[in-house]
């Protein structure tokens, strides 16, 4: 079985380390093709020696004859066709690959969940008019779909007519550290809060200080790592000087050495507004041991369970992630330690090999 994986671009995030761990743990071929552009995990994969082609010198254009052509020699040696981002530009070649190769099996794995605001937010009504009819073009040709939650799968269904029975749910998974909790010696003389993802509004980011700030006006003793980037961070880092927590948070940027700041991790925050489709920073904070703190949008209560692995709202702001944040501050450490262990349980239930597994059983059920 050869799959062929079409992806935008290879920079860092959650889809393009995903194809990563395919790339290191399947046992199916798989070629991994970044249309536009490449970037930090492209050039890891292709220093690991992954079967990974770029095509961001193929033309300014990104619908061109040359990217066309390139495209259809890899299709030709492939047996599925799979693409991972959801962009105007991809769903067409996509599409048209199906064209052109009828004999061959098509997958669309969905890494989000279906938002029109964010799906249909090209800058003009053409645009957009083009985006949605190529996201339903796209699932209507599609042999199968894959989803990485059930929160993902029913917003699709919710606002298309998809075939329900093309539907299956495939959890992303993580690499699972060799921690056991006798292992994890936290000798912090403070509470260490992490949050790792991007620095953008839509993270909740904001709410977060905000709780924070309520958190230290109870006498906490609480230091912040804000691991990660983006265009919010200037607006965050100027809101946690007004309110006088520059010597509490420190923002290191991206990093790739995560493990590096989750060993050292008391709670993981995750404090995103909009409707996470999955969440798998929090299960990699798991897979060190360490509880999570969320609010509870799209897939992220499929992952943490009050007060066995983390505690997550039951509104999104300010004030709920103070409450949650404050419960694990204040509890017995047995059941800290308790907590943690649960945290290692659900880990084992994302690991990257299930994913694999349930990857390959599904794939080569289709031929």
């Amino acid at each position: 079985m050869k799959v062929l994986n079409l992806l935008s671009a290879g920079g860092i995030g959650g889809i393009e380390q995903l194809c990563s761990n395919i790339a290191k743990y399947a046992n199916y071929d798989n070629t991994f093709c970044f249309m536009f552009e490449d970037g930090q995990i492209y050039k890891e994969m292709k220093k690991s020696g992954a079967d990974v082609i770029s095509f961001a010198e193929c033309s300014s254009k990104k619908i061109s004859k040359k990217r066309w052509e390139s495209l259809c020699e890899l299709a030709e040696k492939a047996d599925i066709i799979v693409t991972h981002h959801c962009t105007i530009a991809l769903h067409i070649y996509y599409c048209a690959l199906k064209k052109r190769f009828k004999n061959k099996k098509f997958v669309m794995t969905i890494h989000s969940c279906f938002d029109p605001e964010l799906n249909y937010n090209y800058g003009s009504w053409i645009k957009n008019k083009i985006a949605k009819w190529n996201i339903e073009e796209a699932l209507k040709i599609s042999d199968k779909i894959i989803f990485v939650s059930e929160a993902g799968r029913r917003s699709y269904l919710d606002n298309f007519n998809i075939d329900v029975t093309k539907t299956k749910v495939i959890y992303n998974g993580v690499e699972v550290s060799a921690i056991s909790i006798d292992s994890i010696k936290l000798e912090n003389n403070y509470t260490r809060i992490t949050y790792i993802g991007r620095v953008e509004k839509i993270k909740g980011l904001d709410l977060f200080v905000c709780a924070l700030k309520k958190l230290l006006n109870d006498d906490s003793n609480i230091k912040v790592w804000i691991i990660g980037d983006g265009s919010f961070r200037n607006e965050l880092e100027m809101l946690v000087q007004k309110l006088d927590l520059t010597g509490v948070i420190e923002f290191t940027g991206a990093k790739r050495n995560i493990g590096d700041y989750l060993r050292k991790t008391d709670l993981f925050i995750y404090p995103s507004t909009c409707q996470e489709v999955f969440g798998i920073s929090i299960v990699e904070a798991m897979s060190y041991g360490v509880p999570c703190v969320a609010n509870n949008v799209g897939g992220i209560p499929e992952i943490i369970e009050n007060d066995y692995n983390g505690f997550i709202t039951s509104k999104t702001n300010d004030d709920e992630l103070y409450k949650c944040m404050y419960k694990f501050i204040k509890l017995d450490p047995k059941l800290i330690t308790q907590m943690r262990n649960n945290c290692l349980l659900t880990a084992e239930k994302f690991s990257i090999n299930c994913t694999i597994d349930n990857l390959e059983k599904t794939l080569k059920g289709m031929m």
